[in-house]
């Protein structure tokens, strides 16, 4: 039985091994693999979402004004190539838009 199974998975290998090669052409997908940060980068990232918290939480606690904090959440977004991602009260999201169209890329 066992012996069977294994000439008929190989009858279907073989048929399917013809199929593709009667193809004139040959679908490939390119693959792209992001390289991880060095850790050194991995460690300023860090530092940089600690402040970038910081300030949050000194704007929610209305310490820091809509248009500073932006300013500090632009720099994170600029130098880490990362957006954030939260609940912004409409005050704060218009200053990060208004500081995102001073710098322009």
């Amino acid at each position: 039985m066992m012996r069977l199974l294994h000439v008929f998975s190989l009858a279907f290998l073989v048929a399917c091994g013809r199929q593709g090669a009667q193809q004139d052409t040959v679908d490939t997908a390119m693959v792209f693999v992001a390289t991880p940060p060095s850790s050194s980068d991995t460690g300023s990232t860090r530092s940089q979402m600690k402040t970038v918290m910081a300030t949050m939480a000194a704007y929610s606690a209305q310490r820091i004004t809509a248009d500073s904090a932006a300013k500090v959440i632009v720099d994170y977004m600029r130098k880490s190539g990362r957006s954030i991602s939260g609940n912004m009260d409409p005050t704060l999201q218009e200053a990060i838009a208004r500081e995102l169209r001073k710098r322009p890329q």
